[in-house]
Parts: structure tokens; C-alpha cells; sequence
């Protein structure tokens, strides 16, 4: 019986030059526009991390706050360790008519479950639910002392980077990834 020949993989090719040009260009015009630590610290404080968006006579007590982020992040971290040490699953991408792209399983078993951009901004939003709800609780029982610096610069940056990234997500999930579900 012959030996089953594996096929060869298709050669890689390096970006085009433009694209790395372009790249390298805006993260440098990008880069000096980033805010500096001092810029950070002076927005990410205790207090925004404990008072309620909505300033009502209610005021939401920061042990309210910090239970519900924690229970969000708690959650995300269940259902992410669940999908990982989970059987994981086999996906068949469908690309257009004319790409020239072969349509085959994919084997995402383990922390390969978590590869597509929807699930890094899950996980970075549970982070970001950790961390922001920390912070209010220990505020509560008057231990602010052991909240650093670098725990409000991460809070903050979690949760501007995670924001965003949710409504993208939200976005093309329910513009292009369920209407084209549902056609085929």
C-alpha cells in the first residue's frame, strides 16, 4: 500500500513593501500621541472607579459596584475556562465564490478555542471587569492602601481598549456575521 504524501504548503511571502512602509509610518505618528503616565493617573483615580456614572441622589455604595463587576468577570472567567479545557470544536470557514482559499476544518482545541479577535475582547473585558471591580471593593472595606498606581493605569486601559472593541465586535457580528449566517 503507498505511503500517504502530506501536501506541500503553499510558499509564504514576506508583506508588500508599501504595507510595512505604511505600518511603520503610522505607528510612529501614533506613537507620540499616546498620553503619558502622568495624563493617566490623573484620570484614573480611586474615585472614578467608585462613584456611579448616573449622580443621583442614590448614590450607588462602591461594595454595589464592585459586586457586579466581579460577578461579570467571574462569569467570563467560568465560561472561558470551560471553553478551553472544553472538547473545542471544528469550524469550516466559507469565503466567497472567487477566493482562492481552500475551505477546511479547523482543529481549535484548548487555548486555540480562544484564536479569533471576539474572544480576546471577551477575555479582555472580564479582565477589565476584574480589575474595575477590585478596585471599588477594596475601597470598601478600607483597604485603598493596596491599590497601586499600575492597578488604576491597567483598569483604565482595560476598560478603554475593551470598550470599543465590544461595539466593533457587536457591531460586525450583528451586520455581517448573522445576516450572511442566515442565508446559508
Amino acid at each position: 500500500m503507498p505511503a500517504i504524501k502530506a501536501k506541500p504548503t503553499p510558499p509564504s511571502a514576506p508583506p508588500p513593501v508599501h504595507s510595512v512602509i505604511f505600518v511603520a509610518i503610522s505607528g510612529i505618528a501614533l506613537f507620540h500621541s499616546l498620553p503619558s503616565l502622568h495624563d493617566i493617573d490623573q484620570v484614573a483615580t480611586i474615585q472614578t472607579f467608585t462613584s456611579a456614572v448616573l449622580d443621583n441622589d442614590d448614590q450607588q455604595h462602591p461594595a454595589c459596584l464592585a459586586v457586579v463587576r466581579l460577578i461579570f468577570g467571574l462569569f467570563v472567567l467560568i465560561t472561558t475556562i470551560t471553553r478551553v479545557l472544553g472538547k473545542g470544536m471544528a469550524p469550516q470557514p466559507t469565503y466567497l465564490p472567487k477566493s482562492k482559499l481552500k475551505a477546511a476544518p479547523l482543529a481549535l482545541v484548548g487555548l486555540r478555542t480562544l484564536a479569533s479577535f471576539t474572544l480576546w475582547m471577551w477575555v479582555l473585558l472580564g479582565i477589565c471587569f476584574m480589575l474595575t471591580g477590585s478596585i471599588p471593593l477594596l475601597h470598601a472595606i478600607d483597604r485603598s492602601d493596596l491599590i497601586s498606581p499600575w492597578h488604576l493605569r491597567l483598569a483604565l486601559l482595560s476598560f478603554e481598549v475593551s470598550a470599543p472593541c465590544a461595539f466593533l465586535v457587536s457591531t460586525v457580528v450583528k451586520y455581517a456575521l448573522w445576516p450572511h449566517a442566515l442565508k446559508s
